[in-house]
């Protein structure tokens, strides 16, 4: 009886994985003395891939304020010493314009498996597709790399504009007049947009076909969407949250079917959008609360209490102190 011990070491370039194979074959002679017809049997394989990887992902854009989008460099297993470095990279965005530009190096301190490389993002108001930028990635210290370049996201979170509604200007010294578009006073507004909103009605709910957006319809029968109820802020993701997480449960019974001991029953925010998502509200279950931008997109200027179409927005409430409305609507 022979053994045989082999090892073989082969590394695919294209996929960063280095494979080695340790094989044990037994040699078997079928008949005493014969050494020709022989059996060959794998004993052992093992795989070993390359621990280190790098995302990028996206983060919303914002108004004038700046956000953070996180580059995150993780290790499957500690290794020491390990470090690597990266620089920015325009692509379709501008660095000191879309994005602020920055360089440095990567550092894997004792028994750390992730660091991230913040990336500060400058919001604007601007309607623009989508930008992307890079990590270029260089020099690495005891480290295999796959890719050189990573791409961050920013999205865009101005979009199409909608009219105001505005359909009279103001004439000085005294008096408003109606203007249809292309008539004096030609520097205001209502000379220039639509002086109307472009809605469609979609079941329960209504959609803006300048914006793209879908909106609820609040209802007036008591149940999950209606309009007296009212819900805490309360929104545990802090891409999201600008900072504050709020408040869970106010401890009132002021939205439909509350329940004190259940948290998908309590009267917040978060509770609320799962609860419209599960049961899909006109057929959808990627509902969210508004920015205070897309909120504004339809307000109606040339009215008040509330200062929103009621054809389409019927129950919206008519009491409620001048623009408080749109921090309760969804």
């Amino acid at each position: 009886m022979l053994f045989i011990l082999r090892n073989f070491l082969t590394k695919f370039a294209a996929l960063n994985v280095v494979v080695i194979v340790l094989a044990t074959w037994q040699v078997v002679p079928t008949q005493a003395g014969d050494d020709e017809d022989i059996t060959i049997v794998p004993v052992v394989s093992l795989l070993l891939s390359d621990p280190f990887s790098v995302t990028g992902g996206s983060v919303i854009e914002g108004d004038s304020d700046t956000t953070i989008l996180n580059f995150t460099f993780k290790l499957d297993t500690y290794i020491d010493n390990a470090s690597i470095d990266y620089t920015t990279q325009d692509g379709t965005a501008t660095g000191g314009d879309d994005y602020e530009t920055d360089s440095g190096k990567v550092t894997f301190s004792t028994g750390s498996l992730s660091v991230n490389v913040p990336i500060t993002i400058n919001g604007d108001f601007d309607p623009e597709a989508n930008e992307t930028f890079s990590l270029i990635l260089s020099n690495p210290v005891n480290l295999k790399l796959s890719v050189t370049n990573v791409t961050g996201t920013i999205l865009d979170d101005d979009g199409s504009l909608n009219d105001t509604g505005i359909t009279w200007g103001g004439m000085y010294p005294s008096g408003n007049t109606s203007c249809p578009k292309g008539v004096v006073p030609s520097e205001q507004d209502c000379s220039h947009g639509t002086n109307q909103f472009d809605f469609t009605q979609a079941g329960s709910c209504v959609k803006d076909n300048v914006t793209g957006l879908m909106w609820e319809v609040k209802t007036d029968d008591g149940g999950l969407h209606d309009k007296n109820h009212t819900y805490t802020w309360y929104n545990t993701d802090s891409a999201t949250n600008g900072g504050t997480a709020g408040s869970p449960d106010s401890g009132g019974n002021t939205c439909h079917d509350y329940e004190a001991g259940d948290p998908g029953k309590w009267c917040n925010t978060q509770a609320y959008v799962k609860r419209v998502n599960t049961a899909r509200l006109c057929g959808e279950s990627d509902w969210r609360m508004p920015t205070h931008k897309e909120l504004l997109g339809i307000v109606s200027y040339d009215t008040k209490k509330p200062a929103i179409d009621t054809d389409y927005f019927p129950n919206t409430a008519p009491d409620l102190p001048e623009d408080e409305w749109k921090w309760r609507y969804w």
